[in-house]
């Protein structure tokens, strides 16, 4: 984002001229900027103290930061880091079953394998989780914003991977899991 040339304390001052009735197009000659951008500032911060706007700043940065993130633990980024796998396993629901998904599975060379209709042991482990994530995530939160669900998520997905153990596992984490395992893989392969 576009570093503003303009302080966080200066933003404020030229709102409260603006609220004392000085009109914009003014104030925009006066501090060199367009009236526009006054209007803007006014719509975005108008009422905030300049620490709440350093703060709102702040969480701005923090939701893009998130962003990435979240973009980074989408499947397709995963794929570009491990490779895709031949086969995919999912439920009949209708967000999995749409043209969308058949053309994207066409698109990316996958087998596209659906459980029968009301055997959820056919994909056991992802209806645990969902049950989790549903139990401990969704049902006991509410947002408001788009960005409000994506922090909260990644929040908990945290949690869920890097702190919680998990008995399935050994009582062990999901991360450390995985980092054992990748560094016992090969005795692995040659055992079996």
């Amino acid at each position: 984002m576009k570093k503003s040339r303009f302080t966080e304390s200066q933003i404020v001052a030229i709102l409260k001229e603006l609220d004392a009735g000085t009109s914009a197009t003014e104030l925009g000659r006066k501090h060199g900027i367009h009236a526009n951008t006054i209007r803007l500032w006014r719509d975005r911060y108008a009422g905030l103290e300049s620490s709440d706007l350093v703060r709102l700043k702040q969480l701005e940065e923090e939701s893009r930061r998130n962003d990435r993130v979240i973009a980074r633990l989408t499947p397709e980024a995963t794929a570009f880091e491990r490779g895709l796998p031949k086969t995919l396993r999912f439920d009949n629901g209708a967000e999995l079953t749409s043209n969308a998904m058949l053309r994207w599975g066409a698109e990316k060379q996958l087998e596209l394998h659906f459980i029968d209709p009301g055997k959820p042991v056919q994909n056991a482990h992802i209806e645990s989780f969902n049950g989790r994530a549903r139990d401990e995530f969704l049902n006991l939160h509410s947002f408001l914003t788009l960005a409000q669900a994506r922090e909260a998520a990644v929040d908990w997905m945290i949690d869920y991977n890097e702190v919680r153990p998990h008995s399935s596992i050994g009582y062990r984490t999901p991360k450390a899991f995985a980092a054992e395992f990748a560094t016992n893989n090969p005795s692995q392969l040659s055992a079996a």
